[in-house]
């Protein structure tokens, strides 16, 4: 699913579809538990998306370097839990993926 359009302010905005921040290849499953660490420093050697799967001719986006998008990302994430009430200091440390509620 590749969606192109625009924000109210007129700038482009694309919707890639699902995509996983991780390095090129089969991805591994099941995943391995979220490590903010581990993403920081992964987010260190990245400065480009590549898109090749769903197109005719893979699409290499340059973005320059991550690392202070993902700890904004992070940071995010972070002031999220504290509005929704949640202890997000005790969440940095969760090893178990979420499980649905019935």
């Amino acid at each position: 699913m590749f969606v192109r359009s625009e924000t109210g302010d007129g700038q482009a905005w694309f919707n890639l579809g699902l995509v996983a921040f991780a390095p090129a290849g089969p991805p591994q499953f099941p995943l391995p538990p979220y490590d903010r660490a581990a993403e920081l420093s992964f987010a260190s050697g990245v400065d480009a998306v590549l898109v090749d799967a769903g197109l005719q001719t893979p699409v290499r986006i340059a973005t320059g370097p991550m690392r202070a998008p993902i700890e904004a990302l992070q940071a995010c994430t972070d002031d999220l839990l504290r509005i929704w009430g949640l202890d997000y200091a005790a969440h940095r440390w969760v090893q178990a993926e979420p499980e649905a509620v019935r």
